[in-house]
């Protein structure tokens, strides 16, 4: 057995695609034939391996940041309605995928305001177990890497209760992104764990001041 590392799929700017690797091993060795004459061996063996795609998908939870404004006190308040922004971006690798979608679930206590950027993306929402679901499609390779990454966004509200005074609520559960790798006709996967109301990627934002429900 044995193991090595791969280098950048990016040499002089040019994006390395469908990347396959092809390993040559040789064993040699003497034997003595049925007649005690020495016989040389040699068996070539010849491996090939087809290399997955990074397939990466970030989630974040904004308020000021991002293409769509949002409104409500931040802190949020109690009986107070603040909305927020989820963005996700899709990095992907060395090959194109097929068939990208990206799975969360909204807490009961957080609303879907209806709003999507691009609005061309298709994302729906289910009121029935609050689950929210991008069809991605088609993410070619080195997005993210060479050029840009596809990503969403979209408006969700959230009034905070009594019982969440002094809490950093969750504003969406854990998302998943699944896609198939068109060269190696693999299931790709990533996860991102729950967002809450501490905007940790946001510009400008006080953790230690703008994250736990206030009255």
């Amino acid at each position: 057995g044995f193991t090595f590392e791969i280098g950048s799929i990016v040499q002089d700017d040019i994006l390395l695609e469908d990347v396959e690797i092809e390993i040559e091993a040789i064993a040699k060795g003497r034997r003595l034939s049925d007649v005690n004459v020495a016989e040389s061996i040699k068996t070539p063996a010849v491996g090939k391996a087809k290399l997955l795609t990074s397939f990466d998908l970030s989630s974040h939870a904004l308020y000021s940041d991002g293409p769509i404004v949002n409104s409500g006190p931040i802190p949020p308040k109690v009986n107070q309605k603040t909305t927020y922004t989820i963005r996700w971006q899709i990095t992907n690798g060395t090959s194109d995928v097929s068939n990208a979608i990206v799975r969360t679930t909204l807490p009961t206590y957080v609303s879907w305001e209806g709003i999507v950027s691009p609005s061309t993306e298709s994302v729906i929402y289910n009121e029935l177990g609050g689950e929210v679901v991008w069809n991605a499609g088609e993410i070619s390779a080195g997005s993210g890497v060479t050029k840009s990454p596809r990503e969403v966004s979209f408006k969700i509200g959230f009034v905070p209760s009594v019982t969440q005074v002094g809490k950093t609520p969750d504003l969406i559960t854990d998302t998943t992104l699944t896609g198939i790798d068109d060269f190696t006709s693999s299931v790709v996967t990533d996860t991102e764990g729950a967002r809450d109301t501490k905007l940790i990627t946001e510009t400008n934002f006080d953790l230690a001041q703008d994250a736990e429900v206030v009255y």
